[in-house]
Protein backbone atom coordinates (compact mmCIF):
# COMPACT_ATOMS: atom_id res chain seq x y z
CA UNK A 1 0.00 0.00 0.00
CA UNK A 2 1.54 3.18 -1.46
CA UNK A 3 1.59 6.36 0.18
CA UNK A 4 2.65 9.96 -0.56
CA UNK A 5 1.70 13.03 2.14
CA UNK A 6 -0.17 12.33 5.80
CA UNK A 7 -0.42 15.64 7.35
CA UNK A 8 -1.35 16.57 11.06
CA UNK A 9 -4.48 18.20 9.93
CA UNK A 10 -6.35 20.47 7.25
CA UNK A 11 -4.98 23.84 8.21
CA UNK A 12 -1.66 22.51 7.78
CA UNK A 13 -2.21 21.34 4.31
CA UNK A 14 -1.03 23.58 1.23
CA UNK A 15 -4.00 23.89 -0.91
CA UNK A 16 -2.99 22.38 -4.15
CA UNK A 17 -2.05 19.00 -2.50
CA UNK A 18 -4.60 16.12 -1.49
CA UNK A 19 -2.96 14.84 1.95
CA UNK A 20 -4.32 11.67 4.01
CA UNK A 21 -4.42 13.17 7.48
CA UNK A 22 -3.69 11.16 10.54
CA UNK A 23 -6.82 10.02 11.54
CA UNK A 24 -7.32 8.79 8.17
CA UNK A 25 -3.98 7.07 7.94
CA UNK A 26 -4.75 5.59 11.75
CA UNK A 27 -8.03 4.22 10.39
CA UNK A 28 -6.49 2.74 6.75
CA UNK A 29 -3.93 1.19 9.52
CA UNK A 30 -6.28 -0.66 11.83
CA UNK A 31 -7.85 -1.95 9.14
CA UNK A 32 -4.72 -3.36 7.53
CA UNK A 33 -3.59 -4.88 10.58
CA UNK A 34 -6.70 -6.60 11.07
CA UNK A 35 -6.91 -8.09 7.80
CA UNK A 36 -3.21 -8.18 6.65
CA UNK A 37 0.00 -9.30 8.11
CA UNK A 38 1.97 -5.61 7.54
CA UNK A 39 5.71 -7.18 7.28
CA UNK A 40 9.29 -5.46 6.56
CA UNK A 41 10.49 -5.37 2.69
CA UNK A 42 12.58 -8.71 2.89
CA UNK A 43 9.51 -10.53 4.35
CA UNK A 44 7.36 -9.24 1.77
CA UNK A 45 9.71 -10.40 -0.75
CA UNK A 46 10.12 -14.10 1.27
CA UNK A 47 6.07 -14.56 0.41
CA UNK A 48 6.33 -12.93 -2.99
CA UNK A 49 8.97 -15.95 -3.70
CA UNK A 50 7.75 -18.45 -2.05
CA UNK A 51 3.91 -18.44 -1.91
CA UNK A 52 1.47 -17.36 0.75
CA UNK A 53 0.55 -19.81 3.69
CA UNK A 54 -3.27 -19.74 2.99
CA UNK A 55 -3.86 -20.52 7.25
CA UNK A 56 -2.10 -17.01 7.85
CA UNK A 57 -3.29 -13.60 6.38
CA UNK A 58 -1.48 -12.16 3.57
CA UNK A 59 1.56 -10.56 3.70
CA UNK A 60 1.58 -6.23 3.27
CA UNK A 61 4.34 -3.81 3.02
CA UNK A 62 3.88 -0.05 3.40
CA UNK A 63 5.57 2.09 1.32
CA UNK A 64 5.71 5.78 1.27
CA UNK A 65 6.82 7.85 -1.82
CA UNK A 66 9.22 11.14 -1.98
CA UNK A 67 10.62 12.40 1.07
CA UNK A 68 8.91 15.01 2.41
CA UNK A 69 9.00 16.11 5.92
CA UNK A 70 5.75 14.56 7.01
CA UNK A 71 7.03 11.44 6.42
CA UNK A 72 9.65 11.40 9.47
CA UNK A 73 7.63 13.49 11.71
CA UNK A 74 4.33 12.38 11.09
CA UNK A 75 4.46 8.73 9.37
CA UNK A 76 7.48 7.35 11.46
CA UNK A 77 6.11 8.16 14.76
CA UNK A 78 3.09 6.22 14.24
CA UNK A 79 5.01 3.42 13.09
CA UNK A 80 7.22 3.35 15.84
CA UNK A 81 4.19 3.37 17.95
CA UNK A 82 2.39 0.54 16.63
CA UNK A 83 5.74 -1.33 15.79
CA UNK A 84 5.24 -1.23 12.09
CA UNK A 85 7.68 -1.21 9.14
CA UNK A 86 7.92 0.93 6.38
CA UNK A 87 9.89 1.88 3.27
CA UNK A 88 10.43 5.30 2.33
CA UNK A 89 11.25 5.86 -1.24
CA UNK A 90 13.37 8.90 -1.27
CA UNK A 91 14.13 11.40 -3.97
CA UNK A 92 17.95 12.73 -4.23
CA UNK A 93 17.77 16.05 -5.90
CA UNK A 94 15.52 18.52 -2.97
CA UNK A 95 17.98 17.60 -0.78
CA UNK A 96 21.24 17.06 -2.39
CA UNK A 97 20.91 20.21 -4.61
CA UNK A 98 18.23 21.99 -3.13
CA UNK A 99 16.30 21.34 -5.80
CA UNK A 100 12.19 21.42 -6.01
CA UNK A 101 11.16 18.59 -7.98
CA UNK A 102 9.12 20.18 -10.91
CA UNK A 103 5.89 17.60 -10.02
CA UNK A 104 5.72 18.92 -6.49
CA UNK A 105 6.72 22.34 -7.32
CA UNK A 106 3.56 21.97 -9.35
CA UNK A 107 1.32 20.85 -6.19
CA UNK A 108 2.08 23.79 -4.68
CA UNK A 109 1.23 25.96 -7.74
CA UNK A 110 -2.06 24.28 -7.98
CA UNK A 111 -3.15 25.69 -4.80
CA UNK A 112 -3.99 28.89 -7.21
CA UNK A 113 -6.33 29.19 -9.69
CA UNK A 114 -6.19 26.43 -12.05
CA UNK A 115 -7.09 29.31 -14.96
CA UNK A 116 -4.08 31.64 -14.47
CA UNK A 117 -1.59 28.45 -14.20
CA UNK A 118 -3.15 26.96 -17.42
CA UNK A 119 -3.01 30.62 -18.75
CA UNK A 120 0.37 30.82 -17.67
CA UNK A 121 1.57 27.44 -19.32
CA UNK A 122 -0.41 28.36 -22.55
CA UNK A 123 1.30 31.84 -23.11
CA UNK A 124 4.99 29.64 -22.29
CA UNK A 125 4.32 27.51 -25.18
CA UNK A 126 3.25 30.05 -27.60
CA UNK A 127 6.57 31.82 -26.84
CA UNK A 128 9.35 29.29 -26.55
CA UNK A 129 7.90 25.88 -28.06
CA UNK A 130 6.08 26.50 -31.35
CA UNK A 131 2.44 26.60 -29.67
CA UNK A 132 -0.06 24.94 -27.19
CA UNK A 133 0.62 21.79 -28.94
CA UNK A 134 3.88 20.73 -26.95
CA UNK A 135 1.47 21.02 -24.05
CA UNK A 136 0.17 17.84 -25.30
CA UNK A 137 -3.44 16.16 -26.31
CA UNK A 138 -6.37 16.26 -24.31
CA UNK A 139 -7.10 12.94 -24.55
CA UNK A 140 -4.25 11.52 -23.51
CA UNK A 141 -4.59 13.63 -20.43
CA UNK A 142 -7.99 12.74 -19.46
CA UNK A 143 -6.64 9.14 -20.11
CA UNK A 144 -3.93 9.52 -17.54
CA UNK A 145 -5.80 11.90 -15.42
CA UNK A 146 -8.99 10.43 -15.49
CA UNK A 147 -9.72 10.79 -11.68
CA UNK A 148 -8.81 14.90 -12.16
CA UNK A 149 -11.24 17.67 -13.19
CA UNK A 150 -10.31 18.40 -16.67
CA UNK A 151 -8.21 21.68 -16.35
CA UNK A 152 -6.08 20.23 -13.51
CA UNK A 153 -5.55 16.84 -15.64
CA UNK A 154 -4.40 19.31 -18.68
CA UNK A 155 -2.21 21.02 -16.61
CA UNK A 156 -0.93 18.26 -14.42
CA UNK A 157 -0.33 15.96 -18.08
CA UNK A 158 1.79 18.91 -19.47
CA UNK A 159 3.80 19.47 -16.74
CA UNK A 160 4.39 15.85 -16.12
CA UNK A 161 4.92 14.32 -19.30
CA UNK A 162 4.44 16.47 -22.47
CA UNK A 163 7.02 19.31 -21.86
CA UNK A 164 10.70 18.98 -22.03
CA UNK A 165 11.82 18.35 -18.54
CA UNK A 166 14.37 21.81 -18.37
CA UNK A 167 11.06 23.82 -20.14
CA UNK A 168 8.90 22.38 -17.30
CA UNK A 169 11.24 23.36 -14.29
CA UNK A 170 11.80 26.69 -15.88
CA UNK A 171 7.80 27.60 -16.66
CA UNK A 172 6.80 26.73 -13.47
CA UNK A 173 9.94 28.06 -11.58
CA UNK A 174 8.57 31.37 -13.24
CA UNK A 175 4.91 30.73 -12.55
CA UNK A 176 6.13 30.32 -8.69
CA UNK A 177 8.14 33.19 -8.53
CA UNK A 178 4.81 35.17 -10.02
CA UNK A 179 3.06 34.08 -7.05
CA UNK A 180 6.00 35.31 -4.38
CA UNK A 181 7.28 31.60 -4.04
CA UNK A 182 11.25 30.77 -4.53
CA UNK A 183 11.31 27.08 -5.33
CA UNK A 184 14.83 26.11 -3.06
CA UNK A 185 12.93 27.53 -0.44
CA UNK A 186 10.15 25.15 -0.75
CA UNK A 187 12.15 22.68 -1.16
CA UNK A 188 13.65 22.98 1.89
CA UNK A 189 10.36 23.50 3.32
CA UNK A 190 9.03 20.40 2.13
CA UNK A 191 11.90 17.45 2.20
CA UNK A 192 14.22 15.85 4.44
CA UNK A 193 17.39 16.98 4.77
CA UNK A 194 20.46 14.90 4.95
CA UNK A 195 20.48 14.68 9.05
CA UNK A 196 16.65 13.65 8.31
CA UNK A 197 17.04 11.09 6.18
CA UNK A 198 19.58 9.39 8.22
CA UNK A 199 17.45 10.04 11.67
CA UNK A 200 14.78 7.91 9.16
CA UNK A 201 17.02 5.44 8.17
CA UNK A 202 18.43 5.05 11.84
CA UNK A 203 14.39 4.56 13.25
CA UNK A 204 14.65 1.27 11.89
CA UNK A 205 12.82 2.21 8.78
CA UNK A 206 13.69 0.56 4.97
CA UNK A 207 15.01 3.47 2.96
CA UNK A 208 14.78 3.37 -1.07
CA UNK A 209 15.13 5.03 -4.32
CA UNK A 210 12.89 7.01 -5.94
CA UNK A 211 15.31 8.79 -8.63
CA UNK A 212 16.88 11.63 -7.95
CA UNK A 213 14.67 14.77 -10.34
CA UNK A 214 10.95 12.47 -10.37
CA UNK A 215 11.15 13.14 -13.51
CA UNK A 216 8.97 10.56 -16.03
CA UNK A 217 10.83 8.18 -16.84
CA UNK A 218 9.55 7.96 -20.29
CA UNK A 219 11.26 11.22 -20.91
CA UNK A 220 14.27 10.09 -19.32
CA UNK A 221 15.16 7.33 -21.88
CA UNK A 222 16.83 3.62 -20.98
CA UNK A 223 20.54 5.62 -20.56
CA UNK A 224 18.89 8.51 -17.73
CA UNK A 225 16.63 5.88 -16.14
CA UNK A 226 20.22 4.53 -15.42
CA UNK A 227 21.57 7.62 -14.27
CA UNK A 228 19.04 8.47 -11.98
CA UNK A 229 19.25 4.94 -10.38
CA UNK A 230 22.87 4.89 -9.98
CA UNK A 231 23.20 8.65 -9.00
CA UNK A 232 20.44 8.33 -5.83
CA UNK A 233 22.28 4.96 -5.04
CA UNK A 234 25.47 6.77 -4.46
CA UNK A 235 23.88 9.65 -2.53
CA UNK A 236 21.67 6.96 -0.20
CA UNK A 237 24.45 4.88 0.29
CA UNK A 238 26.45 7.44 1.39
CA UNK A 239 24.38 9.33 3.85
CA UNK A 240 22.90 5.49 5.26
CA UNK A 241 25.72 3.45 5.16
CA UNK A 242 23.88 1.31 3.95
CA UNK A 243 23.42 0.22 -0.47
CA UNK A 244 19.56 0.78 -1.00
CA UNK A 245 18.05 -2.51 -2.83
CA UNK A 246 14.89 -0.80 -3.76
CA UNK A 247 13.56 1.18 -6.35
CA UNK A 248 10.10 3.04 -6.97
CA UNK A 249 9.61 4.41 -10.48
CA UNK A 250 8.32 8.22 -10.14
CA UNK A 251 4.82 8.21 -12.08
CA UNK A 252 4.27 4.27 -11.24
CA UNK A 253 6.26 3.19 -14.32
CA UNK A 254 7.79 4.07 -17.66
CA UNK A 255 5.29 2.95 -20.32
CA UNK A 256 2.52 4.97 -20.42
CA UNK A 257 1.12 3.22 -23.09
CA UNK A 258 0.87 0.18 -21.63
CA UNK A 259 -1.23 2.02 -18.73
CA UNK A 260 1.91 1.74 -16.05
Amino acid sequence: VMYHYVLENRESAPAGIRPLFVDEFEQQLDWLEENFQIVAPEEFLFGVKNGLNSASKAPCLLTFDDGTRDHLEVVAPILQRRSLPGIFFVLAWPTQRGKMPVTHALHWLLGQPEEEVWRGLRSFAEQNLGGTDALGSRDEAMRVYHYETGLRGLIKYAVNFALPPEAAEEVIASLAQSHGQALDQLAAQWFLGEREIKLLSASGMEIGMHGSSHRSLTQLGANGMAEEVVHSSAYLHSLTGKAPTWFCWPFGGSDLDKGT
